[in-house]
């Protein structure tokens, strides 16, 4: 089971940026949803349909496909 989520989720369990070090997850639950997320999408791509998004995560991951 993989679970994709929006970048708008993303936005709200990590606010700021990953590469600020003071920044961090929200809280604790916020890291561990985090964790259990294969891949995080924009509303658009994540409204594709299957197939179109399978497509979508291949050319952005390969080495996922392999």
């Amino acid at each position: 089971e993989l679970l994709i989520g929006s970048t708008a989720l993303l936005d709200a369990l990590h606010p700021g940026s990953f590469e600020d070090e003071s920044e961090g997850f929200a809280s604790k639950e916020a890291e561990q949803i985090y964790d259990e997320v294969f891949f995080f999408a924009d509303a658009k791509t994540l409204k594709l349909p299957d197939d179109e998004l399978i497509t979508e995560l291949k050319e952005d991951n390969p080495e996922w496909f392999n």
